[in-house]
């Protein structure tokens, strides 16, 4: 009788959470990439081309989850996701692009091309790493990514705040027209920082909404409103207000009752702690002189072009070869390195848009993956209002792509790319297990 009750409460106790190797090795990855100063890792040349031994162990690393993935399809079936699918194949025309039509060259092409090969490689990580979960593992990773994105984010908030010393002196000066050293880090920048941080601030308010592990996501709420504050860009905040306005919308009656309530508590209570020392005088001002001036000379430059150049696009790096000034650092030494000059007009080095990028260098191609992109998000978005899903974390995804908007994402940053793919990826295979499950459940 023992034995049978024991056997029972065996069956009916919550089953344990598997650990995926998978999920083990990306948030290694995401942790490395978030406390290894830039100035200590190394450099190696390939091809003429320098390489941060990071990420080529990086795509070292992803070639093994591909052959692990396709051995683990043949036992399970493919999982279909056109998103990765329609990035890849816009890497593949990006990279014939560059070397067939585009007006790159020397050593630019093949360190462009590395650009291309890191991206994709940093998509296909996340897409393999959600897809070789159980329904039960994929919240429980982004669960611990959220926390590390947290904690990263609070050693770089306590850097910011309290000065200890963990930055290089080219980047330890305090910002006049904000009056507080911006909030950045190895893994993101201060202009980039929402496109990680808002998604894994909405997942942390989805938990709380939903009553789960609140003290745990709620101080990971709190930390991450506080780094978006004090990062100072006005991109993240204006992603915030967009993921703000999309949920209260969305969501109904209790539950856009209690979504409002943590907002308010949390982001003014991190706006009161940032803004005692900070000021907002660079918030309030738009003014972006060598933004203009790049945004501008796109726009001759799509004017000008022929039609047919139009569609195809001018081809990979035809107006921003970023890679090598980002990898010898000359990017960071004025306006004269920091614009460069092309048949329109000047541009700064990368475009500080990625829209901007995909029109113009990719032409129609370019153009069709974004509306891909876009339809996915839209449909999750549809399913999860429907049946329950992760509305807010779709919420969170669609408000970051204000901060792509005003700078260059996918093509560049990897790792802040990785740990948006992984919320992209995760938010969709967690939509098709909602939709999925037996009804009543």
């Amino acid at each position: 009788m023992l034995t049978n009750s024991a056997t029972a409460s065996r069956s009916l106790a919550p089953p344990r959470r598997p650990i995926y190797p998978e999920s083990v090795l990306l948030l290694g990855v995401v942790l490395a990439a978030g406390v290894t100063p830039t100035r200590v890792r190394p450099w190696i040349d390939v091809l003429g081309t320098p390489v941060a031994a990071m990420e080529l162990g990086f795509i070292a690393l992803v070639g093994v989850m591909w052959g692990s993935a396709l051995l683990r399809r043949r036992r399970q079936g493919a999982r279909r996701n056109w998103t990765p699918i329609a990035f890849s194949a816009l890497f593949v025309y990006a990279a014939a692009s560059l070397l067939i039509w585009s007006d790159a060259s020397g050593p630019d092409v093949p360190a462009m091309a590395y650009t291309l090969l890191i991206a994709a490689a940093v998509m296909w990580c996340a897409f393999y790493t959600v897809n070789a979960l159980e329904a039960t593992g994929v919240p429980v990773l982004l669960s611990y990514l959220t926390m590390l994105v947290a904690a990263i984010a609070g050693l770089y908030a306590a850097e910011s705040f309290l000065q200890l010393g963990l930055r290089s002196e080219a980047n330890s000066g305090v910002d006049p027209l904000f009056g507080l050293h911006r909030l950045r880090g190895p893994l993101f920048g201060s202009s980039i920082g929402g496109f990680v941080l808002l998604p894994a601030l909405a997942y942390a308010v989805q938990q709380l909404v939903g009553g789960r592990q609140r003290i745990r996501h709620g101080v990971a709420a709190a930390v991450l409103f506080v780094a978006i504050f004090a990062m100072g860009s006005r991109s993240a905040l204006l992603a915030v207000g967009v993921f703000v306005l999309l949920s209260v919308f969305a969501l109904r009656g209790r539950a856009r009752l209690a979504f409002i309530a943590v907002l308010a508590a949390v982001g003014i209570s991190a706006a009161l702690i940032v803004f005692s020392r900070a000021s907002t005088e660079r918030i309030a001002s738009l003014e972006d002189e060598r933004r203009a001036i790049t945004y501008a000379t796109a726009g001759r430059a799509l004017l000008e072009a022929p039609l047919y150049a139009n569609l195809t696009g001018l081809g990979y790096a035809a107006y921003w070869r970023w890679y090598l000034p980002d990898a010898d650092g000359t990017s960071a030494f004025g306006w004269e390195d920091y614009m460069q000059s092309r048949p329109a007009g000047l541009v700064l080095y990368h475009p500080h848009s990625t829209p901007l990028l995909l029109v113009l260098e990719l032409g129609l191609p370019g153009l069709m993956t974004l509306i891909v992109l876009a339809g996915a998000i839209s449909r999750a978005r549809r399913q999860a209002a429907a049946a329950g899903g992760p509305l807010l974390l779709l919420n969170g995804i669609a408000g970051s792509g204000v901060v792509a908007i005003t700078d260059l994402l996918i093509f560049k940053s990897p790792f802040a790319n990785l740990v948006w793919w992984t919320y992209l990826f995760g938010a969709f295979a967690l939509c098709r297990a909602t939709r999925n499950r037996p009804t009543g459940v």
